[in-house]
């Protein structure tokens, strides 16, 4: 087991996607933040909308994917369109006992228990027991989508490798991959935020965090439009693999990865280097992925 900080508490949301014309500026973590950025809420809750502007047409998401871990643009390519009925998921991630209010962001892997199940009519998650310096500590991961319940193999008390790190300065993350120990699946592996990999101070970019998963950006065809920390985006798209399997798809694209279903939230790239938002960041990467 490994851990980058002592007990402490983190509610995390993350709403994919920047609204264009959000300023994106920075907020506290202890505190709250508005419109299209990840950000924490009193009731650990927030709400964002996805970009809007001008979808061209193109035709199925293909092509070569770019550089996972340096974040380097990569070539034009198509531009998949978005499915009518796939929307933004949110994603909440707690960590208890709570932490002080200066507590840095938090990394935490470990063999850990379902503790409980917290799904309801409107949203899916896991409470998951894991020890953390000698204590046990709760991690709660919850998210809504209507196409990635969890599957109803996934019982309290199955063991489970976790990995969970929520990262939250100019560029925010929350990232999540449970996998079951005894028979080597992985339940669930969701990420939300600025990046693919996760990054942790002291460690760097995570470049295994997602384990038999593999995750890089898609290129992108897609037609410039105004964003908010930056003078111009695009709609973007991620490559995901696992083992002999592959999938590509575009924001808002639901797609099966062997025995996975994926779910593309916001997936959103910079055209320019200007930045408005003192180091905020419009880029988004938010998929889903979700044993069947």
């Amino acid at each position: 087991m490994r851990t980058s900080i002592g007990l402490f508490v983190l509610t995390l949301v993350a709403a994919c996607g920047p609204q264009p014309g959000d300023t994106g500026d920075d907020t506290d973590p202890a505190g709250s933040s508005s419109g299209g950025g990840s950000g924490t809420s009193a009731d650990g809750s927030t709400s964002g909308d996805t970009p809007t502007g001008d979808v061209p047409t193109g035709d199925a998401p293909t092509g070569d994917s770019g550089d996972e871990t340096t974040g380097d643009t990569p070539p034009a390519g198509p531009c998949g369109q978005p499915q009518a009925d796939v929307a933004d998921f949110d994603l909440s991630l707690t960590i208890n006992p709570p932490p002080g209010p200066d507590s840095p962001p938090v990394f935490v892997e470990a063999d850990c228990t379902i503790d409980a199940l917290l799904t309801t009519d409107v949203q899916d998650g896991l409470a998951l027991r894991c020890p953390v310096d000698g204590a046990d500590v709760i991690l709660r991961a919850e998210y809504t989508s209507n196409h990635a319940p969890l599957p109803a193999s996934v019982t309290v008390g199955l063991a489970v490798h976790v990995r969970y790190s929520t990262y939250y300065a100019e560029s925010r993350q929350l990232a999540i991959l449970v996998e079951a120990i005894a028979d080597p699946r992985i339940i669930l592996a969701a990420n939300a935020g600025t990046g693919i990999l996760p990054f942790v101070e002291g460690m760097g970019q995570l470049t295994e965090f997602w384990g038999p998963l593999t995750v890089s950006e898609l290129a992108s065809g897609c037609a410039g439009m105004p964003g908010g920390c930056t003078t111009e985006i695009q709609r973007g798209g991620l490559s995901l693999g696992f083992g002999d399997q592959a999938l590509d798809l575009f924001d808002h694209q639901v797609g099966q990865l062997g025995p996975h279903t994926v779910q593309l939230g916001s997936v959103i790239r910079e055209l320019s280097a200007d930045n408005f938002c003192d180091g905020g960041s419009d880029r988004r990467d938010d998929f889903l992925v979700v044993h069947d």
